[in-house]
């Protein structure tokens, strides 16, 4: 799901997808540490992805090593992506992750963090991200290589909805209802 970036509730429909209101707050508190990651273009990126990922998620690098693999293989909206990934691990795990050569390319802002819990991550994610639209994918999910695309293309025909979903495939390729 992909949310407006400004507070607010309001009921609009997008033909053919899921929506529902909610309002997107841009508070966070709290100790965080934004590491030196590639240098923020001047130009809000078309979408920001915010992944929150825990100690248990430092330990098993893997689910989030494909999450982002899959966001730096995807074909990129114009305007491009940010992904923001708010680690709660205590060691360099992510760290290494982000700095592997396939993601390359891919604009991503590390942020450390002194304690665990996801919606707080959330929150400061959120805060800190510049596209007027974010998503919050888990990080241990993996985006279709068209479907940051299809969401800019969604967005764009509807330009009034504050909530924009798809469908939830699992790793057999089957879908869920959600």
């Amino acid at each position: 799901f992909f949310f407006q970036a400004e507070d607010g509730i309001r009921d609009t429909s997008v033909t053919g997808v899921q929506t529902c209101a909610l309002p997107i707050s841009r508070l966070a508190a709290g100790h965080a540490h934004l590491d030196s990651g590639p240098v923020t273009p001047r130009t809000p990126p078309a979408l920001s992805l915010v992944i929150a990922t825990r100690r248990d998620a430092a330990c098993r690098p893997h689910p989030l090593r494909r999450a982002l693999a899959a966001i730096a293989a995807a074909e990129q909206p114009t305007g491009g992506v940010e992904v923001l990934v708010v680690d709660q691990g205590d060691d360099e795990r992510v760290a290494r992750i982000i700095a592997e050569p396939v993601m390359r390319g891919l604009h991503v802002r590390h942020v450390r963090v002194g304690w665990v819990n996801a919606d707080r991550a959330r929150n400061l994610g959120a805060s800190l991200a510049r596209a007027p639209w974010l998503a919050f994918p888990d990080d241990d999910a993996a985006y279709a290589p068209d479907a940051l695309v299809r969401a800019v293309q969604l967005i764009a025909a509807e330009p009034a909805a504050l909530v924009v979903g798809g469908c939830l495939v699992d790793d057999l390729d089957r879908p869920h209802q959600m």
